[in-house]
């Protein structure tokens, strides 16, 4: 690349960088400088296509509405959307992948949630609340007639948020409702808030059809150009399939796997090869080298995603070809390539989180905006019992006066956050300095309750993996939640039970009659993540040191966001497999996260809350003890999750499940 030629194309990108939306300009031309990010603006020019493609109009999906109703103000959010959309510079194409443009453009649906009014009298303390999410979409032609299997599909995060937090899947209804425009889908989200006060409401759309049984239909089989029998496989696909766009993606761990599952996912992708044309091979990284996916010709050029970051990967049309074909393959790249698998439809992830294949080409304009559920107002007042009952007590109040949890309580959890006021003795906030991954409040001995405060305006500011640093930072969502109070300082509270915290005293006692002569965690990222509060808590006592042989606690994740991809049948067998605990280990194993995110292929919300039932199903009657994360991670899934990533969720979930650990762990024997 000359001087020149480099020179010519920043000067394109700092023009550009409106339409870009990235705010490293100067990092990112250093790469290209250095040959790292190859552009071509023809591509670039491409993007900037109209979004007239659309089959639904605002005039469309308004008609016969008052400006007033929520139907129309939904349609108004939607139609805003879509016009920051092109505004950005990106395609149609673009905005039929993700969050509200997915659900207008390829299910007809505009999604609305109706929030208790203030004066309700059904707004009391105790009483059964609802949060309702509907669609209105008015558009009648071709529309389809929903079903409340069909409705479960599509997978919406709700929080509520207030004295209280509670967060998790909003259910569909038990039936449709029938409108003027057929069939619609309703899904109603139910609390029952303890604490009176003002609350507020967040709703996401996370993913599409992610409740399907794993087979062995989704496995890909899966060819290399390393023989020229498979090099003239791939020049096959080629030919037959000259219509083709290739990306360089985000974090695809295993590419095999990952181009296959979105090949499958894409309307009229019928092959796929990784990695993409047109990069060198010095480009080339294992986590990042993309995919090529191949089109019938009869798809319409307007639904072929083209990246708007890497120009170099731009769309091949058959028109547009300038050499034979054969020239796209390079000699020097053992080439992977195949068909998409045989599970019919294939899962949708369509959130605005972290995306294996999204998240640098096709990133949302907007992390806040782009895959909400629209509301008119979005808060509410819960008023207090009128009668002296003992729900006017605060949760903090009749917490002591519950038992100790057993694990059944892991089985079956049922809690919620409960905000309470900072303690005169836990007013200072300051972190631990020996903590360095991440930041953490430093343990007070004395006062184990001072653990809950926290600063979440900290957390998840840090950037650990590749790729990181770039994402755009509008496309990330940060909620009101972080910066509401200088100090955080809540706990996650059972309804039936309560959980000990433990003083340094106390734990002491607790090694030393259980005689534990280690505290050893087992499995990857996760465990990494919880074995920083684990060594924090351990670092003020000490191992017990009688002439016994001693035991041993474990922490363990099973590296279960590793295990996703295996069908259910191969995931049963590896839990299955695992051996029984032994007299001298205390053996805990923590369920999966409510995860906002698909930062590898399955590793989404839905599947995990399936391999977490199966996980539990299979290890009780090992003598493992189960913790769960699920619940109580939901409401923290955007806010707490290390680097934002929708998967590492720490602060105060990890918390809640290290003070669950030394609670099963000490409860009989302090």
């Amino acid at each position: 690349m000359t001087c020149r030629y480099v020179v010519a194309l920043v000067l394109a990108l700092l023009a550009l960088s409106c339409l870009l939306r990235r705010q490293d300009i100067v990092e990112l031309g250093q790469q290209l400088a250095a040959g790292e990010v190859q552009w071509k603006t023809s591509s670039v020019a491409s993007s900037l296509s109209s979004l007239t493609a659309s089959p639904w109009s605002s005039s469309s999906l308004k008609t016969n509405l008052d400006n007033s109703s929520l139907a129309y103000q939904a349609i108004e959010f939607v139609q805003s959307r879509k016009t920051a959309h092109h505004a950005a510079g990106f395609n149609y194409a673009h905005w039929r992948l993700r969050g509200v443009g997915y659900l207008l453009e390829q299910h007809g649906m505009v999604l609305a949630a109706e929030v208790p009014t203030s004066s309700s009298e059904v707004n009391i303390v105790g009483e059964n609340t609802f949060i309702t999410i509907r669609d209105v979409s008015t558009y009648t032609k071709d529309k389809k007639k929903w079903t409340a299997e069909e409705c479960s599909k599509f997978f919406i995060w709700v929080r509520v948020r207030g004295g209280e937090i509670f967060a998790g899947q909003a259910p569909t209804a038990d039936a449709t409702t029938i409108t003027s425009a057929g069939h619609v889908c309703v899904w109603r989200y139910e609390f029952q808030p303890s604490v009176s006060g003002l609350y507020h409401v967040d709703a996401k759309i996370i993913q599409y059809n992610g409740n399907q049984p794993h087979t062995p239909d989704m496995k890909c089989v899966v060819n290399n150009t390393d023989t020229d029998a498979g090099r003239a496989g791939l020049q096959n696909i080629i030919d037959e399939y000259p219509l083709h766009a290739g990306w360089k993606g985000f974090k695809l761990y295993y590419p095999a796997v990952a181009c296959c599952e979105i090949c499958t996912r894409m309307e009229g992708c019928r092959a796929w090869s990784s990695p993409p044309f047109n990069i060198a091979p010095s480009q080339l990284h294992t986590v990042t080298n993309g995919c090529e996916l191949y089109y019938d010709k009869s798809t319409a050029v307007e639904i072929i995603p083209r990246s708007h970051l890497h120009g170099n990967l731009s769309m091949s049309l058959m028109q547009e070809l300038q050499a034979p074909n054969a020239s796209l393959i390079q000699k020097t790249v053992n080439y992977i390539f195949g068909r998409p698998h045989r599970q019919i439809p294939a899962m949708n992830f369509v959130g605005c989180g972290w995306s294996n294949w999204f998240t640098l080409d096709f990133p949302c304009v907007s992390g806040e905006l782009g895959d909400m559920v629209f509301m008119q107002n979005n808060s509410f007042a819960v008023l207090p019992q009128r009668s002296t009952d003992s729900l006017q007590q605060s949760p903090w109040e009749l917490e002591s006066k519950l038992p100790l949890c057993e694990l059944d309580e892991e089985l079956n959890s049922s809690g919620r956050w409960v905000r309470g006021t900072v303690p005169p003795e836990c007013q200072e906030i300051t972190f631990d300095p020996k903590r360095t991954k991440f930041s953490i409040v430093e343990w007070d001995g004395a006062h184990p309750h001072c653990w809950h405060r926290d600063d979440l305006a900290r957390v998840g500011q840090g950037c650990f993996e590749i790729n990181c640093r770039l994402i755009d930072p509008e496309s990330k969502y940060m909620s009101p939640m972080r910066d509401e109070t200088p100090i955080w300082y809540g706990k996650w509270m059972p309804r039936r039970c309560r959980y000990l915290e433990l003083t340094d005293v106390q734990l002491q006692k607790c090694i030393d009659a259980r005689q534990i002569v280690s505290f050893n965690r087992e499995g990857r990222s996760i465990s990494e993540f919880l074995d920083e509060y684990v060594t924090q808590r351990i670092g003020y006592v000490k191992p017990f040191n009688g002439t016994s042989k001693g035991a041993f606690a474990i922490l363990s994740t099973k590296a279960l966001l590793h295990l996703m991809s295996l069908s259910d049948e191969e995931l049963a067998e590896t839990l299955r497999n695992l051996p029984n605990v032994t007299e001298s280990r205390q053996y805990f194993i923590v369920g999966g996260f409510f995860l906002s995110s698909e930062r590898e292929t399955y590793a989404d919300a839905e599947r995990m809350k399936t391999v977490n039932d199966m996980l539990k199903k299979e290890i009780t009657t090992k003598g493992y003890q189960y913790l769960s994360a699920y619940d109580l991670s939901a409401a923290f899934t955007y806010d707490t999750a290390a680097q934002f990533d929708g998967m590492h969720i720490i602060g105060p979930p990890m918390k809640a499940l290290i003070t669950k650990y030394f609670h099963f762990l000490c409860k009989d024997v302090i």
